[in-house]
């Protein structure tokens, strides 16, 4: 009696532990697919990281990889912490 109710058990288990290793996937999959900085329809391209600790995770395409990386190297020359920064977030040359 108690063996046929540990098997079943096990069973369901086996089923939960699928079903939630598939909605982990799934997740991984819609929560990447938004990390692709302003790519115009090139996601495939989008192999470069920027280099920097807020960014990480963010794929873009190598040119604007590099402008953005040349950006936040220059800029942090000229902006320091607590200062304000007005930007807007399309700059064409990116």
């Amino acid at each position: 009696m108690f063996r046929n109710h540990a098997i079943s058990t096990h069973g369901t288990q086996m089923w939960l532990q699928k079903f939630l290793l598939g909605l982990l996937i799934l997740k991984a999959c819609i929560t990447r697919m938004p990390t692709v900085f302003l790519t115009n329809g090139t996601g495939y391209k989008c192999a470069y990281s920027i280099d920097n600790k807020f960014l990480s995770g963010i794929y873009t395409t190598k040119g604007r990889s590099q402008a953005l990386n040349e950006l936040l190297h220059e800029s942090s020359k000229y902006v320091k912490k607590g200062d304000y920064v007005l930007a807007y977030d399309w700059y064409s040359a990116l």
